[in-house]
């Protein structure tokens, strides 16, 4: 009776050869895979943290029976009562009532707001020889503190404009 059966067998050159050339190409497909497979597994990941967000936000909708949208809302401010009533543009109902801020009690004057306006356009039209013209003919000192009495002026100052490029504050 004859039979088959797993020998050790002693490799030739040639075969060796053939053998390296497999390991090295195992090895890339390996590497190749499961660099594949991290990348995937980054990939689905993702997927599953956006979908169990949506799925948690769904099911709080749904439980609730609330969504929250872009709703256009008006502010309405009581001088009187010191409030600001928020009021939904598409219900008409008032969605909050909230006390004024010190700052919301604080009326703005337009005249105020409007001469501040144009100086701020009128310095941005001067360059620096027509501001050292303008302040010659009407005689205007400088505080004496200021960096323009000591010789050192490098901008046009005007009045209610903070002094220097803001940067004092944080030195």
């Amino acid at each position: 009776m004859k039979t088959t059966r797993e020998l050790p067998c002693k490799l030739t050159e040639k075969e060796k050869a053939r053998k390296a050339e497999e390991i090295c190409q195992l090895i890339a497909d390996y590497d190749d895979l499961e660099a594949t497979a991290k990348e995937e597994a980054r990939t689905n990941r993702e997927k599953l943290v956006k979908i169990r967000e949506r799925k948690q936000k769904l099911s709080r909708e749904h439980r609730n029976g609330v969504e929250y949208r872009e709703v256009e809302v008006e502010e309405q401010r009581d001088y009187r009562l010191g409030e600001v009533t928020t009021i939904r543009l598409d219900t008409g109902e008032v969605f909050r009532t909230r006390p004024m801020s010190p700052a919301e009690r604080q009326e703005k004057l337009p005249l105020i707001d409007k001469t501040l306006e144009l100086v701020e356009d009128a310095s941005k039209q001067l360059d620096e020889p027509q501001a050292e013209q303008l302040d010659a003919e009407a005689d205007i000192e400088p505080p004496p503190d200021s960096d323009v009495k000591q010789g050192r002026r490098t901008k046009r100052r005007w009045p209610g404009k903070p002094k220097g490029d803001g940067q004092e504050a944080r030195r």
